[in-house]
């Protein structure tokens, strides 16, 4: 249950305020999430199933990406 709502709050957080750090914040939790699921034994490699879920961490890297690339600190927390 708590996982949903960080989750949750990372969404709605990026819909209202779509801010660097808060993108690359939740870009790097849904891979963890992602990292740490139990694998499923399917028969394909692990790696698949990563690239087959990569709209979760790569849409809040793509947000990154249209505002533009941090330079510094300072920039990342604008």
């Amino acid at each position: 249950f708590a996982i949903m709502v960080i989750e949750l709050a990372f969404a709605l957080g990026i819909l209202i305020m779509p801010n660097r750090i808060l993108c690359l914040t939740a870009s790097f939790w849904a891979a963890l999430m992602l990292a740490i699921r139990p694998i499923p034994f399917t028969g394909q490699p692990i790696i698949f199933e990563f690239i087959e879920h990569s709209g979760y961490w790569a849409l809040p890297l793509v947000l990154l990406a249209i505002r533009g690339w941090p330079e510094n600190i300072k920039e990342l927390l604008e």
